[in-house]
Order: C-alpha cells, then sequence, then structure tokens
C-alpha cells in the first residue's frame, strides 16, 4: 500500500489557490497604494528599477526546473525525496549566479549610482530563499495546496504589517528593498516549517529504487524554459527599466504604479496554471481525449475570468485610481485603463505554456517569449519617448496579444497545437 498521501481534488484545490491569490490581491491592493502615495512618483520609480532588474536576472535563479520538477514528481513521487534534493541544489546555485548578476547590472545600467545599487543589494537578497519553494512544488503534485497556502498567507500577512510599519515610521527608500526580500524569507520560513512538521513529507527512495531523471537531464530540458522565462520577465519588466532610461523617474513611478496593481493580478492566471498542471500531467499519459478536454476546459475558464476582471478594472481607472493615490498618479488612471488587458493574454499564455511542458514542447515557449520579448523592447524604444508610460503600456499589449494569439498560428507544430486546443482539428492533426 502506498504511504504518499492522498490527492486533493481539483476544485478544492483550486479553492485554495484561488483564495490565496485573491486574498494577495486585495492586502497587495492596499498596502501597495499606501506605500505607493507615501514614496510618490520618483522614489517609487526607483525603488521599481531595482525590483524589475532583480525580477530579470532572477529568472535565472530557478534555471527554468519548476515546471519540470513538477511533472517528475507526479510521475515518480516514490522518489520525490531525491528530485527535491536535486531541485534545492540546483535552486541554491542559481541564487549564486542571480545574485552576481543583479550587481553587476546594476552597476552597467547606472555606474557609480551606489544608492540605487544598494536598493538592487537589497532585493537580491530574496534569491537565496527561493530553493523553499520546491516545498511548495511537491504539494502542488499532490494537488494538496491548503498548507502551502496558508504558509505564504502568514508571509504576506507579515510583510504588508512590516511595509505598514515603515510607512507610519517615515522610513527610508532602502527599508522598502529591504521588505521586498523579507516576505521571501518569510516564506521560506513557513514553507520549512510545513517541511519539517507537515503531514505530507516524502521519504527516502528504498534500497534498489532510483530517480530516472538526473540533475542534467532536468537541466536539459529546463534549459528552454529557463531562456523562456528570463524572456518573459523582459517582456514584463524592460518598460520600467527604460522609462527610468528615456523618461525620468517620476514617468517610472506612474508606470510602475499601475503596473503593480496589474502584477497582483496575474496571480490568477498562475493560480489556475498551478491548479491544472498536475491533471494535465496525469490525463497526457492515461487519457488523451480527457487531456484535451481539461486542457480546453481550462482556457475557457481563464479568458471568462481575466476578460471580465479586465473590462471592469478599465472602466473604472479613471475614477479609483485618482481617489485612492492622489493627484500626483492622475495619469496613472491612462496607464491602467491600457496595461490591465494584459492581463488576458498573458492568462492564455500561462495555461498554453504548461501544455506544451506536459507535451515536451519547450523548445516552442522558448521560441515564442524571445519574438514576444524583442517585440516588446523594440515597442517600448519606440512608443516611450512619444507617448511616456502610456506608450510603454501599448507595447506591453500590443507584445502579449501577439504572443497569445498570433505567434502560434505561424509555424506547423504550434498551429497544429492550436486547432487541437481550439476543437479546430481533423482526425489527422489529433
Amino acid at each position: 500500500m502506498s504511504d504518499l498521501p492522498p490527492r486533493a481534488s481539483l476544485r478544492t484545490n483550486f479553492i485554495w489557490l484561488l483564495a490565496e491569490r485573491g486574498w494577495r490581491v486585495v492586502l497587495g491592493l492596499v498596502v501597495s497604494l499606501i506605500v505607493a502615495r507615501y514614496l510618490g512618483p520618483a522614489d517609487l520609480g526607483l525603488l521599481s528599477y531595482a525590483s524589475s532588474l532583480c525580477a530579470i536576472v532572477g529568472a535565472v535563479a530557478g534555471f527554468g526546473i519548476d515546471d519540470v520538477l513538477a511533472r517528475e514528481l507526479v510521475r515518480q513521487p516514490a522518489a520525490a525525496h531525491s528530485l527535491l534534493a536535486m531541485g534545492v541544489r540546483i535552486k541554491l546555485t542559481g541564487a549564486v549566479v542571480a545574485g552576481g548578476l543583479a550587481l553587476v547590472g546594476g552597476w552597467i545600467w547606472r555606474p557609480g549610482d551606489w544608492p540605487v545599487l544598494a536598493l538592487v543589494a537589497w532585493v537580491s537578497i530574496g534569491f537565496f530563499f527561493a530553493p523553499a519553494d520546491v516545498v511548495d512544488l511537491w504539494y502542488q503534485s499532490r494537488e494538496r495546496m491548503k498548507q502551502p497556502v496558508l504558509a505564504r498567507q502568514a508571509a504576506m500577512v507579515a510583510a504588508a504589517v512590516v511595509r505598514l510599519g515603515l510607512v507610519a515610521a517615515q522610513a527610508p527608500l532602502w527599508c522598502f528593498a529591504a521588505a521586498v526580500a523579507l516576505e521571501t524569507g518569510l516564506t521560506a520560513l513557513g514553507l520549512g516549517l510545513l517541511w519539517l512538521y507537515g503531514d505530507a513529507r516524502p521519504r527516502p527512495l528504498h534500497e534498489g529504487q532510483w530517480v530516472r531523471v538526473t540533475a542534467g537531464q532536468m537541466l536539459k530540458e529546463g534549459g528552454p524554459l529557463l531562456f523562456s522565462g528570463f524572456l518573459v520577465v523582459i517582456t514584463m519588466h524592460c518598460d520600467r527599466l527604460l522609462l527610468v532610461r528615456l523618461s525620468g523617474e517620476a514617468a517610472a513611478g506612474i508606470y510602475a504604479a499601475a503596473a503593480r496593481l496589474t502584477e497582483l493580478m496575474h496571480v490568477l492566471p498562475v493560480a489556475l496554471g498551478a491548479a491544472f498542471l498536475p491533471r494535465f500531467a496525469a490525463l497526457h499519459a492515461s487519457d488523451p481525449a480527457g487531456y484535451l478536454r481539461m486542457a480546453r476546459k481550462a482556457g475557457l475558464i481563464v479568458v471568462a475570468v481575466t476578460g471580465g476582471l479586465a473590462a471592469g478594472c478599465s472602466l473604472l481607472a479613471p475614477h479609483m485610481i485618482p481617489a485612492v493615490l492622489g493627484g500626483a498618479y492622475r495619469a496613472t488612471a491612462g496607464v491602467w485603463g491600457v496595461q490591465v488587458w494584459t492581463l488576458v493574454f498573458i492568462s492564455i499564455v500561462s495555461i498554453r505554456s504548461r501544455l506544451w511542458v506536459v507535451e515536451g514542447k519547450t523548445g516552442w515557449i522558448l521560441a515564442i517569449s524571445a519574438v514576444t520579448a524583442v517585440a516588446n523592447v523594440l515597442g517600448n524604444w519606440w512608443l516611450i519617448p512619444v507617448y511616456g508610460a502610456v506608450g510603454a503600456a501599448w507595447s506591453g499589449v500590443l507584445a502579449w496579444g501577439a504572443s497569445a494569439l498570433v505567434l502560434p498560428w505561424l509555424a506547423a507544430g504550434p498551429a497544429r497545437f492550436m486547432r487541437r486546443w481550439c476543437g479546430l482539428a481533423n482526425k489527422g492533426d489529433i
């Protein structure tokens, strides 16, 4: 008899993920608005610059193995202990690399600007807590999200209290950069305690058993995901770096306020993708027809949820933003009304990428991510000097729209997948 804990239902798993992401959106929204109001556009622009630079190089920290590791945990549950240990070692190596790249990148982008480099250093400390995320991946593979959700919520609440305390104490800007790393550290602490005292800790391999994937194989398959993740983060954060360079800190702060609101909602497609991935992996091997039905269902759910949310936010932005952020951020309303529509396209890309991971088509993810990143960088260089922060928002919408709806149809393999996913395939395509 297996000693592994039972799986929860997809609905239960999704409800817990949605509850955690929904609470994160609400609490993060309130705290972000208070912090943005306190810092003002210029300081918020600098903090956003440091966070965006670390986000870009932080894509290296995981070496692209998360989805591959999650898939292998579903396929080899008896080898989970060894797989997770392998994941921790890989992620620790990535943290060292990412930390060094962040400091080098900060110096190259703004040479001699020691205060800004200090902000980058504070934020980059969070890289060294990332290996604890493997605990979350184990629970995802068992479709038991209640415990890691509670751990993350506790860390988020504690970090929110710290940020509000910093505002009340009128703390300097570097303290808010340190608070970014603090939240990651508190999350790692919660996941570590869950690993030590939770009820789902996997046992080491018995004698005669082995792991059917090596670290080299995992890195090889995760390589395209690493580069595609790096390119995705460039697509999502290059706008703030370019705004600081081309339009100044204040314009970057105006944009960052809108971007923060949108990023809080990005957790919804991420939650949906995380909820569906284990079921995709199981159905792909055992029930191809059921796999296609589940893939179409997931696509419809994310488009319906994010489309309705984007429409509501776009209509409310002109009234809500000035009221909650004040007159200094009045221009943020126009930026957010445009930028929030990236949520719909990113949700499609999120589900599609997980399907391609399950099918072993990670090269497709890399190719489309590369074109999307190049399109967004070029769009920002073209639109920011003319339209400022609104131009950056339009560049993101156009790039992500092309990634979701246009680019997959331009090559035979991805187009065949899209026909299957959309229910347009003939018998020869299935």
